[in-house]
């Protein structure tokens, strides 16, 4: 199998399970209204996945942190650095997806294949994406 397609699937099963954690985890307490603040350093702290699509389409800094059992997970869009969109997922302290997207990537097709739904972006993930 390609080295790239094995990566796109990682990728897309890593965003599937933290879906799911999401999905299992929101307390029912929790407002479906933009609860999300911004920093003083201007980065946005989103409290879900609509926040951090919204600014991952702007490339806007961001991070979502989740816990899934005793795991945490954090998504972080740093921004842009030499014209491409910083991406990061992490696994408590293990980097799972280290990414920069050129901005000309940073579309819903591109977005949603991130957040596991398969688009037919898998080179551009491949070729954005380290692991």
């Amino acid at each position: 199998m390609n080295k790239w397609i094995i990566i796109s699937l990682v990728i897309l099963l890593i965003v599937i399970v933290i879906i799911i954690a999401m999905i299992m985890n929101k307390p029912s307490s929790v407002s479906q209204t933009n609860d999300n603040t911004q920093t003083l350093d201007g980065s946005v702290v989103c409290t879900d996945m609509s926040c951090l699509g919204t600014n991952f389409l702007t490339c806007t800094p961001s991070e979502l942190s989740m816990n899934s059992g005793d795991q945490s997970i954090q998504i972080s869009i740093r921004g842009f650095v030499n014209e491409k969109c910083g991406y990061r997922m992490k696994f408590g302290d293990v980097v799972a997806a280290d990414c920069n997207f050129a901005k000309a990537n940073l579309t819903q097709k591109v977005l949603n294949q991130m957040f596991g739904n398969p688009e037919g972006q898998d080179a551009i993930i491949a070729e954005s994406c380290k692991q």
